[in-house]
């Protein structure tokens, strides 16, 4: 009877090691797809969770062990956007891109509490869902910036620059949120108070005495030695973050943002990367996918959907547009930088993630999340051509009579 028992207990064990690899295999070869289209690969993520779970085939469900593996992946991914911060092109871009930020952040957020309840969501679903909206996911702006050889632009500039305020901002606004719906009996604003204490601290503290933590560890010779004490200083970080009432993200964030800071920063990026990008943000994204069902939309959902869409989209327009056009930058300008700051990504996820695993948000609202990210991959590319290209310059030029450049 006990050897049966084992055998079955193994047979689950083996399930599990079946699950992984076809969502390793599958969402690698999903990822290659999207970029063969010119999209991000966290297009290709989603769309194999879709395509794998209740959605379409529903042969893979997410479980104890998937979600374990995907909360890994998410502090790898939010560590290396906290490396990947440039703190210097922040400060070169500082009035622009503050600017830009701060409006691109608030309006959605505040849009979200003002125009929510009226569609039936909780003052606590409202505040999350705010929170989802703040953060643009700039890889995709970037890219086809790039491509048409306008990076270096100004409006490119300020996108750039404004992506990593609102990123920070972003992180600061879901840390108030989560130690403000925390758990009962604690109070908020003391606790918000102990995290700012514990940002300040966490990055100066690090900042000073890493790098000669790492040296020290340098002179054992192992392999990888700088890279491992980093990624343990990663989950250090993260669990004193949760430890203290904020989110496990925003303590890797931090440590991503200290450790990118060091000489070290190259090699531990590298290995990071590879741990997180070919593995563990794989399990966390096509995990998103799994567990969005579009089954559950209905009617209401879909009214649902185009709102919050709506605030995506108008949010970043009038918000981060017209932080820039009070500095005088020429309405196409604007638009662009507006259009530039309109995609969703990770952070996105991430926050909508949490909130269903927390029971705030329900299956249909963490589906409009993962739709409103997937439409605005798929539309800002096609606006962002529409506005910068020459024909349209010129008739908005025309219309309004500014002079050619």
């Amino acid at each position: 009877m006990e050897f049966v028992k084992r055998e079955e207990e193994f047979m689950k064990d083996l399930d599990e090691i079946l699950k992984i690899a076809i969502i390793t295999i599958i969402g690698k070869l999903g990822a290659a797809w999207s970029l063969s289209f010119s999209m991000p690969t966290v297009i290709g993520f989603l769309a194999v969770g879709f395509i794998l779970g209740p959605s379409v085939l529903g042969i893979i469900h997410a479980d104890k062990v998937i979600h374990t593996m995907s909360d890994i992946g998410v502090i790898i991914i939010l560590f290396l956007a906290g490396m990947e911060t440039d703190l210097d092109q922040l400060k070169r871009q500082a009035k622009d891109a503050l600017l830009a930020a701060t409006g691109g952040v608030t309006l959605p957020f505040v849009f979200a509490l003002l125009i929510l309840p009226f569609v039936k969501y909780s003052f606590t679903q409202s505040l999350l869902m705010g929170t989802v909206l703040t953060a643009t996911s700039v890889s995709i702006s970037v890219q086809v910036l790039a491509e048409m050889k306008k990076l270096r632009s100004k409006e490119g500039a300020t996108i750039l620059g404004a992506a990593i305020a609102d990123d920070v901002m972003g992180i600061l606004i879901l840390t108030f949120v989560i130690t403000f719906i925390g758990e009962e009996g604690k109070n908020p604003y003391f606790s918000f108070i102990y995290i700012l204490i514990y940002f300040i601290l966490g990055f100066y503290l690090g900042k000073k005495f890493l790098p000669y933590f790492f040296k020290w560890t340098s002179r054992f010779k192992l392999k990888y030695m700088i890279p491992t004490m980093a990624i343990g200083i990663m989950f250090f970080y993260a669990w004193l973050a949760h430890h203290l009432g904020a989110a496990y993200i925003t303590g890797a964030y931090l440590a991503g943002l200290v450790l990118g800071t060091t000489h070290y920063r190259q090699v531990i990026h590298e290995i990071a990367d590879i741990l997180g990008a070919d593995f563990f943000s794989i399990m966390f994204f096509v995990t998103i996918g799994l567990e969005a069902d579009i089954k559950d939309f209905r009617w209401a959902s879909i009214i649902d959907l185009v709102i919050i869409l709506s605030i995506a989209i108008f949010g970043k327009l009038i918000g981060s547009g017209g932080g820039v056009f009070i500095l005088g930058y020429k309405p196409i300008e604007a638009i662009r930088v507006g259009v530039g700051m309109i995609p969703r990504g990770e952070v996105a996820l991430v926050v909508a993630a949490m909130a269903l695993r927390y029971n705030v948000f329900n299956s249909y609202q963490f589906s409009s999340v993962v739709a409103t990210v997937l439409i605005t991959a798929f539309l800002t590319p096609i606006l962002l051509k529409k506005v910068f290209s020459s024909e349209d310059m010129g008739n908005l030029r025309g219309k309004r009579g500014i002079k050619k450049s």
